[in-house]
């Protein structure tokens, strides 16, 4: 029985591509990193940072608890914003978290 070979970069893109893989989560974030600044704008890319994206709820850091609350009034728009630059993650919710805090919102 002969075997076909597979190119890494298609198995790589497989996994990336399902949507109940964990790599599937980790490439999102990737790709939202890039375009963050273009999709939030300088001010709020400067101050919310994405950190994890999981179980189609993205949470952002932010540095303190007033840039917290003022991020939160703004957080539905925001997840609208992404949704429509990345239809495939349908991100329900935006959790906000203060950095090297337990606090979320």
């Amino acid at each position: 029985m002969k075997k076909s070979l597979v190119s890494l970069s298609s198995v790589l893109e497989n996994l990336f591509k399902k949507k109940s893989s964990h790599f599937s989560e980790i490439y999102f974030l990737f790709q939202l990193k890039q375009v963050w600044n273009q999709i939030v704008g300088n001010k709020i890319s400067k101050l919310a940072v994405p950190n994890q994206f999981k179980n189609n709820n993205l949470f952002l850091n932010l540095p303190d608890s007033t840039h917290l609350q003022e991020m939160h009034f703004a957080k539905e728009a925001l997840r609208e914003k992404i949704n429509k630059r990345f239809p495939s993650a349908k991100i329900k919710k935006i959790i906000l978290t203060v950095k090297n805090s337990s606090q979320s919102y």
